[in-house]
C-alpha cells in the first residue's frame, strides 16, 4: 500500500523560462549545506527519521523518493525506477541499477514504495474552456474551481481558452486568468480561440462575436493579459492575419489556424508567418479533399507543425486517429479535451450559461442541431482511449499529453520527468486509473474508493 503525505499547495508563478533566466534549480551553496545537514544527522544516529525536512538560510529543503515503480519520462520507458524530489523539483531519476548504487545518499528521505504503480508527468492541456459546471469566462472563482478539479483528471497545467465572445466577456475573462494565482493545476497562460475565426466554420462558437483580426485589439490583449497570452487560434485566410501572426511571432506567442475554411495555400502561407498547431485537427476547418487538401492536408505534409487532437474517440474516427500518427508521428500530435462546463458530467441535457441546451450522451456534447459542442471526455480518458482504441503504447500516449504540449509553448519545466523540472506527476495503475496527482511537488489529488490502491 502506498502512503502519502498530505501538504498544502504552493502557488507557484509561471514558467517560460526566457534566455539568461534562472532555471529554478536549488543553489550549489544550499546543496552543499543540505549535504552536510544529511552527514550529521547520519554521524549522530539521526538516520531513518523518515520524510527528512531542514531550514537553511530561510529555505524549507525537502527530499521524498518514490521507488520501485514503473516510470514513464516519457523520452524513457523505465520497468523499475526510482524518482527523486525536493521542494516542488525533481532532482533525479535512475533506473534500478543507477539507484542500487546511489540510494544510500537519500536515506534520510521518506521513501514511497510504488511497486507495482506507474509514475509519469502531468498532463498538460492546451484547449479546455471549462469544467466542473463552469466555465473559464464565469469569473476568477470559476478558473479556481477548474484548476482544483483538473488534477482529478490527470492535468496538472492548462491554459483557460476564451472562444468568440464579445469584447466585455473577452477582456473580463483575461483579468480573472491573469490577476489572480490559483491552487491547484498550474496556469502557464491563457488561450484565445476567436474572436479572429471564420464564420463558415464557426461551429458551436457565437456568429455574432466573430470579428476580422487586428493588430490593435490583440496587442491591447496581450498588455492585458500581462505577458500571460500563450497561444492564439485564428482563420488564416482572413484579412489582416498575416499582420497579427507577425506581432504574435515577434511577442513569442505560439499560433494556430483553427475554425478555418482556408485553402492549402492558404495555410501553408500561415504556416511561413508563424503558426505551429492546427487546432482541434479535423473538426472546425476546410475538409480534406483529394484536389483541395485545405489545412489537414497542409499540416500532414508539413514538417514541424503540431496537430492538436480531441482523443475521446467522437470527434475524430479511431481510423482517422492513425492516419494522423501515421503523417506526423508521435512527436507532433497533441492531445486535447477542448473540454466544456459538461467535462465529466453526467448523461442528459444540461444549459449552458447563455441558455442554449445541450445534450451530454457517451462523451458528446451537442447542440440541439447535433453540433458538437466541445467535449465531456477528461485527459485521462484522452490517454487511455489511445491506448485501447488506437493500440498506442502507455510511453507514446503520455508523450502527447506532456512533453508534445510542452514544446508548442516553449516551457521546458515541465512535461518531462527529468532533474531541475516541477514536480508535477501522477501515479497510475496499471490498468489506466489514476491514483493521485502532485502538482509543483504538492499532492492535490488522490483516489480513496477502497480499492487496492487506497492511499492512507
Amino acid at each position: 500500500m502506498w502512503r502519502s503525505p498530505r501538504a498544502n499547495l504552493p502557488q507557484s508563478p509561471s514558467r517560460r523560462r526566457k534566455p539568461g533566466e534562472e532555471s529554478g534549480e536549488t543553489p550549489l551553496i544550499v546543496r552543499c549545506a543540505l549535504w552536510r545537514t544529511r552527514l550529521a544527522l547520519r554521524r549522530t544516529g539521526a538516520a531513518g527519521l523518515g520524510f527528512f525536512e531542514t531550514s537553511i538560510g530561510g529555505m524549507t529543503v525537502a527530499a521524498e523518493v518514490f521507488s520501485g515503480g514503473r516510470i514513464i519520462t516519457p523520452c524513457q520507458d523505465l520497468a523499475c525506477g526510482t524518482m527523486i524530489m525536493e521542494n516542488g523539483t525533481i532532482r533525479a531519476v535512475y533506473d534500478e541499477r543507477q539507484w542500487m548504487q546511489e540510494q544510500h545518499l537519500w536515506c534520510d528521505s521518506h521513501i514511497h514504495d510504488v511497486s507495482g504503480l506507474i509514475l509519469c508527468p502531468g498532463f498538460i492541456d492546451l484547449h479546455i474552456h471549462g469544467a466542473a459546471g463552469v466555465r473559464c469566462t464565469d469569473g476568477p472563482e470559476a478558473v479556481a474551481a477548474m484548476a482544483d478539479v483538473l488534477p482529478s483528471f490527470g492535468v496538472t497545467s492548462f491554459l483557460p481558452t476564451i472562444g468568440a465572445e464579445s469584447r466585455p466577456v473577452i477582456e473580463t475573462a483575461i483579468r480573472s486568468i491573469t490577476e489572480h494565482c490559483f491552487p491547484g493545476a498550474d496556469v502557464p497562460g491563457l488561450h484565445l480561440e476567436g474572436p479572429f475565426i471564420n464564420v463558415l466554420q464557426k461551429g458551436a462558437q457565437k456568429e455574432e462575436a466573430i470579428v476580422p483580426p487586428s493588430v490593435d485589439t490583440l496587442q491591447y490583449w496581450r498588455e492585458l493579459s500581462q505577458g500571460r497570452l500563450a497561444l492564439v487560434s485564428l482563420a488564416p485566410e482572413l484579412a489582416g492575419s498575416d499582420e497579427v501572426l507577425e506581432l504574435l511571432r515577434k511577442e513569442g506567442i505560439a499560433a494556430a489556424a483553427g475554425h478555418t475554411d482556408a485553402t492549402y495555400a492558404q495555410t501553408r502561407r500561415g504556416f511561413r508567418h508563424g503558426i505551429s498547431l492546427l487546432t482541434h485537427t479535423f473538426n472546425g476547418m476546410r475538409n480534406f479533399h483529394h484536389r483541395e487538401p485545405g489545412p489537414v492536408g497542409a499540416a500532414l505534409t508539413s514538417a514541424g507543425i503540431f496537430c492538436e487532437l480531441i482523443g475521446d474517440m467522437v470527434h475524430v474516427h479511431p481510423a482517422a486517429v492513425a492516419m494522423l500518427l501515421a503523417c506526423k508521428g508521435v512527436e507532433y500530435v497533441v492531445l486535447v479535451t477542448d473540454g466544456s462546463e459538461f467535462s465529466g458530467a453526467r448523461e442528459g441535457v444540461h444549459e449552458k450559461a447563455d441558455g442554449r441546451k445541450v445534450t451530454v450522451a457517451e462523451g458528446r456534447v451537442m447542440l440541439d442541431d447535433g453540433t458538437l459542442a466541445g467535449s465531456a471526455s477528461t485527459m485521462i480518458d484522452n490517454v487511455n482511449n489511445m491506448r485501447r482504441a488506437v493500440g498506442m503504447s502507455w510511453q507514446e500516449a503520455v508523450r502527447m499529453a506532456t512533453v508534445n504540449p510542452a514544446r508548442v509553448l516553449g516551457l521546458t519545466d515541465r512535461g518531462v520527468l527529468s532533474p531541475a523540472c516541477r514536480a508535477d506527476f501522477l501515479v497510475l495503475e496499471p490498468g489506466g486509473k489514476l491514483c493521485a496527482a502532485y502538482v509543483g511537488g504538492s499532492e492535490h489529488y488522490r483516489r480513496l474508493d477502497g480499492g487496492t490502491s487506497e492511499l492512507s
